[in-house]
């Protein structure tokens, strides 16, 4: 019974002790600094040693509330001038980093090619052959018309400006579907200009030499026209819109200099073996250094009922290795005038910095980045064309006979061409209608410039051309069937000033412009931020989880 009762006081000796043990933590725990006490000294620390110009005033003890708020409110306007500016340091970087500055010295202009030039006749067809007026008469009125002649006749509809107007509505009764290797035959046979070269040019000089040769036939929207100093059709079209019509015209008709030895970004080789560049270029400015063109035309050819009132030739600038399309813009050669058309090339570059960028930011496309379909060379203009032909696909079940195709697509024929001269309008339309509605908004064409770029501005001037045989004129009298233009291209000046575009805000320029906002408005620098985040995230958890019990008053 002894044993049982010692245990018994042992046992409650052992709760009691347990009980005043718990106790004593519990106040203890009451006596320790609260959550927000410990945040509140954190803060007032904070202040007291932070670097950061006028946060000392608000941890000030004993400093009147009225002063408190005081720095309060200009903290907070402070801060509010800051977010808005920066904001808009934001939205220039992002919207328009890209800036276009000219470059510091001028450029020669041997170090870009020669342009392109694409010489287009009035005269399509040789009338003694084949008298459109006659035949398009014979049609409006409903005579008969042989089966030969129609196919003419239907072929020629394609490139006469005025005849699809005056009879539409007739026109819907002939065929939807052609065939383009029949219309370039038909246009190759019958034109005034094939197979010698030399029916169109009476003499041709570049850089010293006389040689017409350097000009080759080009399928265009204007039927076959003549090109220099771009690459033929295999170096322009990819293999799969490389047609059967064009691979005629190359092998019927000398063409020179199949292969580029020049790009948009990378510009001439360094090295080459004994052969000159391609395409051509020239050492200096001045019509002696530029090419000289004299070329002809049989005035009983001429056909206003096809070709309307100008009788002559449309001349197209362009850079080599881009379609050229003589419907949206030329230069007009008339008969009996030499023409003086006087060069100016704008070039734009492109940083490679801006490659990091989305190509809608800069607004270009860099080689190789925007896939064409038919063409090789990304240019602006090959892309619209590449857009045109598929829209033009898409509404009218077919694409005109110039268009880029494969061998699949139909050829549109008399009674599309109504249809595919609308869809180039309403190409434009809806592209205009896009822009208009959000102007940063991607277009279905998305056609942007190429990062790369080379334009040739052209200043025409002409004056009476007369022949005279004194002069060492290949003409010896005045009373020659056909009449004669006289066409000179040279560059303005030796040199040229190119633009680049570059980084308008580049990482380093956008946060050169946020530190320097932060200090000028609150006074912060790097090291202010390297000290906010060690007072939030380590001194004040040292602070939570280290603070001690208060001690108690004596009594």
């Amino acid at each position: 019974m002894k044993i049982q009762e010692l245990n018994a006081k042992d046992l409650q000796k052992n709760k009691i002790a347990v009980s005043d043990e718990k106790l004593e933590n519990h106040l203890n725990e009451e006596q320790k600094p609260s959550y927000f006490n410990v945040l509140c000294n954190s803060f007032l620390e904070y202040c007291d040693y932070s670097s950061i110009i006028g946060l000392k005033y608000l941890g000030e003890r004993k400093r009147p509330v009225l002063e408190k708020v005081f720095w309060i409110l200009v903290f907070f306007v402070l801060i509010y001038a800051y977010i808005y500016l920066t904001l808009k340091v934001w939205v220039k970087w992002n919207d328009t980093p890209v800036i276009v500055t000219f470059d510091d010295k001028s450029s020669p202009v041997w170090k870009i090619p020669f342009p392109a030039v694409t010489i287009c006749s009035e005269v399509k067809v040789e009338r003694s052959r084949f008298n459109f007026s006659r035949i398009f008469s014979k049609f409006k009125n409903n005579e008969t018309i042989s089966e030969k002649e129609s196919f003419n006749f239907y072929s020629l509809l394609h490139v006469c400006d005025t005849a699809s107007a005056n009879i539409s509505k007739k026109m819907k009764s002939l065929p939807s579907y052609g065939d383009a290797w029949k219309y370039v035959r038909m246009l190759d046979e019958y034109g005034i200009h094939y197979p010698n070269v030399r029916e169109t040019f009476v003499d041709c000089v570049f850089k010293g030499l006389s040689d017409c040769n350097i000009f080759y036939p080009f399928l265009t929207e204007e039927g076959i026209c003549f090109t220099f100093n771009s690459p033929n059709h295999s170096s322009i079209y990819r293999e799969e819109s490389h047609l059967p019509e064009l691979a005629d015209l190359s092998k019927k008709y000398f063409v020179s200099n199949e292969t580029l030895d020049w790009s948009l970004e990378e510009g001439y080789k360094k090295s080459l073996s004994n052969r000159d560049f391609f395409p051509f270029r020239t050492m200096g400015a001045g019509i002696k250094a530029g090419l000289t063109v004299e070329l002809k035309n049989f005035k009983r050819d001429f056909d206003s009922t096809c070709r309307n009132i100008f009788d002559g030739f449309k001349i197209l600038i362009h850079t080599p290795g881009e379609i050229p399309r003589l419907s949206n813009k030329y230069l007009q050669a008339p008969m009996n005038q030499q023409v003086l058309i006087s060069v100016k090339p704008t070039v734009i570059t492109t940083s490679k910095m801006l490659k990091n960028y989305d190509p809608k930011s800069r607004q270009c496309y860099f080689e190789n980045e925007r896939y064409l379909r038919f063409f090789k060379v990304y240019t602006q203009t090959n892309c619209e064309l590449e857009c045109l032909t598929n829209y033009t696909l898409a509404r009218c079940k077919c694409v005109a006979f110039s268009m880029p195709r494969n061998i699949e697509t139909k050829v549109c024929g008399p009674a599309k061409i109504g249809c595919y001269k609308k869809a180039e309008y309403e190409v434009m339309l809806e592209e205009f209608q896009e822009i208009e509605k959000n102007p940063n908004a991607e277009t279905k064409c998305n056609c942007l410039p190429a990062c790369t770029s080379i334009t040739y501005d052209a200043e025409i001037s002409n004056t009476k051309f007369t022949y005279d045989s004194n002069e060492g004129s290949s003409l010896t009298s005045r009373n020659f069937p056909y009449q004669i233009t006289a066409l000179r291209i040279f560059f303005k000046e030796n040199q040229y000033l190119a633009s680049s575009r570059s980084e308008l805000y580049g990482l380093t320029d956008f946060l050169a412009n946020v530190g320097g906002l932060l200090g000028l408005f609150l006074g912060i620098s790097a090291i202010s931020l390297a000290e906010l985040v060690y007072f939030v995230m380590i001194r004040f958890n040292f602070n939570l989880f280290s603070r001690k019990p208060i001690e108690s008053p004596e009594p």
